[in-house]
Protein backbone atom coordinates (compact mmCIF):
# COMPACT_ATOMS: atom_id res chain seq x y z
CA UNK A 1 0.00 0.00 0.00
CA UNK A 2 2.84 2.40 0.87
CA UNK A 3 4.54 1.63 -2.45
CA UNK A 4 1.37 2.48 -4.38
CA UNK A 5 0.97 5.76 -2.51
CA UNK A 6 4.61 6.64 -3.19
CA UNK A 7 4.13 5.89 -6.88
CA UNK A 8 1.09 8.18 -6.98
CA UNK A 9 2.90 11.01 -5.19
CA UNK A 10 6.06 10.61 -7.29
CA UNK A 11 4.04 10.48 -10.52
CA UNK A 12 2.09 13.59 -9.57
CA UNK A 13 5.30 15.40 -8.58
CA UNK A 14 6.97 14.40 -11.84
CA UNK A 15 4.07 15.52 -14.02
CA UNK A 16 3.53 18.84 -12.28
CA UNK A 17 7.25 19.67 -12.05
CA UNK A 18 7.84 18.89 -15.71
CA UNK A 19 4.72 20.72 -16.88
CA UNK A 20 5.24 23.72 -14.60
CA UNK A 21 8.93 24.02 -15.38
CA UNK A 22 8.40 23.80 -19.11
CA UNK A 23 5.52 26.28 -18.95
CA UNK A 24 7.71 28.71 -16.98
CA UNK A 25 10.69 28.35 -19.31
CA UNK A 26 8.83 28.36 -22.61
CA UNK A 27 6.33 30.98 -21.47
CA UNK A 28 9.15 33.30 -20.51
CA UNK A 29 11.13 32.58 -23.66
CA UNK A 30 8.38 32.51 -26.29
CA UNK A 31 5.59 34.36 -24.53
CA UNK A 32 2.33 32.86 -23.28
CA UNK A 33 0.34 33.74 -26.40
CA UNK A 34 2.54 31.48 -28.58
CA UNK A 35 1.86 28.60 -26.20
CA UNK A 36 -1.88 29.17 -26.32
CA UNK A 37 -1.98 30.45 -22.75
CA UNK A 38 -3.80 33.58 -21.63
CA UNK A 39 -1.60 36.62 -20.99
CA UNK A 40 -2.72 36.52 -17.35
CA UNK A 41 -0.91 33.17 -16.99
CA UNK A 42 2.46 34.89 -17.32
CA UNK A 43 4.16 35.33 -13.96
CA UNK A 44 5.25 38.95 -13.39
CA UNK A 45 9.00 39.54 -13.66
CA UNK A 46 8.82 41.52 -10.41
CA UNK A 47 8.77 38.15 -8.63
CA UNK A 48 12.41 37.78 -9.64
CA UNK A 49 13.55 40.99 -7.91
CA UNK A 50 16.47 40.20 -5.63
CA UNK A 51 17.25 36.94 -7.42
CA UNK A 52 20.13 36.22 -9.82
CA UNK A 53 17.67 35.58 -12.67
CA UNK A 54 16.34 38.08 -15.19
CA UNK A 55 13.68 35.74 -16.63
CA UNK A 56 11.95 32.49 -15.75
CA UNK A 57 13.84 30.41 -18.33
CA UNK A 58 16.56 29.12 -15.98
CA UNK A 59 14.27 28.57 -12.95
CA UNK A 60 11.81 26.76 -15.21
CA UNK A 61 14.51 24.51 -16.59
CA UNK A 62 15.80 23.81 -13.06
CA UNK A 63 12.30 22.86 -11.95
CA UNK A 64 11.69 20.62 -14.95
CA UNK A 65 15.10 18.96 -15.19
CA UNK A 66 16.22 18.62 -11.59
CA UNK A 67 13.01 18.36 -9.58
CA UNK A 68 10.99 16.68 -12.33
CA UNK A 69 13.91 14.49 -13.37
CA UNK A 70 14.47 13.24 -9.83
CA UNK A 71 10.77 12.47 -9.46
CA UNK A 72 10.77 10.54 -12.74
CA UNK A 73 13.90 8.60 -11.72
CA UNK A 74 12.41 7.79 -8.31
CA UNK A 75 9.11 6.75 -9.92
CA UNK A 76 10.83 4.38 -12.35
CA UNK A 77 13.07 2.95 -9.61
CA UNK A 78 10.08 2.40 -7.32
CA UNK A 79 8.10 0.82 -10.16
CA UNK A 80 10.95 -1.60 -10.90
CA UNK A 81 11.65 -2.20 -7.20
CA UNK A 82 15.25 -1.10 -7.69
CA UNK A 83 17.52 -1.14 -4.65
CA UNK A 84 18.07 2.63 -4.94
CA UNK A 85 14.35 3.45 -4.98
CA UNK A 86 14.33 4.64 -1.38
CA UNK A 87 17.35 6.88 -1.89
CA UNK A 88 15.92 8.37 -5.09
CA UNK A 89 12.56 8.93 -3.42
CA UNK A 90 14.24 10.78 -0.56
CA UNK A 91 16.27 12.85 -3.04
CA UNK A 92 13.09 13.73 -4.94
CA UNK A 93 11.39 14.77 -1.73
CA UNK A 94 14.34 16.91 -0.67
CA UNK A 95 14.56 18.49 -4.12
CA UNK A 96 10.99 19.75 -3.91
CA UNK A 97 11.62 21.03 -0.37
CA UNK A 98 14.69 22.94 -1.56
CA UNK A 99 12.72 24.29 -4.51
CA UNK A 100 9.95 25.57 -2.20
CA UNK A 101 12.34 27.07 0.37
CA UNK A 102 14.49 28.84 -2.25
CA UNK A 103 11.49 30.05 -4.20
Amino acid sequence: MVRILLLIVLGFGALTSLAGGLAMALGSWLGPEKLGLPVEAQVPLEYLNGSPFSSFVVPGLLLALIVGGLHVAAFVAMLRRHRLAGLLTAAAGYSILVWIFVK
